[in-house]
């Protein structure tokens, strides 16, 4: 039942790739902050942050060559971020606005 795990080695090649992605998409948060999208903007980069984060997750983590129970790890555990936000924008949206009398 034991597995056997073999420590990998990721050539320099990859972190170099890895890190011109990252600049380069950190450069495109900053242009798409630029521009008013409205109501777009969170979305547009909170979506390039989810692609960098893929890339850490997979290169410097080394999820990409680790066993399922990791995936297993985080996928609940962006399921129960996903799940937070969810129930945080339920309350925005449900509230009631309240005219102060006074």
């Amino acid at each position: 039942m034991s597995e056997s795990h073999e420590h990998q080695v990721i050539p320099a090649k990859t972190y170099f790739n890895v890190l011109l992605t990252l600049l380069v998409l950190t450069i495109l948060t900053v242009v798409a902050a630029q521009f008013d999208f409205g109501a777009a903007n969170t979305i547009i980069a909170l979506f390039i942050a989810t692609i960098k984060a893929a890339f850490v997750f997979a290169v410097f983590m080394n999820l990409r060559n680790d066993s399922k129970l990791h995936w297993m790890c985080l996928g609940s555990a962006v399921f129960f971020l996903l799940l937070l936000y969810g129930l945080a924008a339920i309350d925005i949206i449900t509230r009631v606005e309240h005219v102060n009398t006074l």
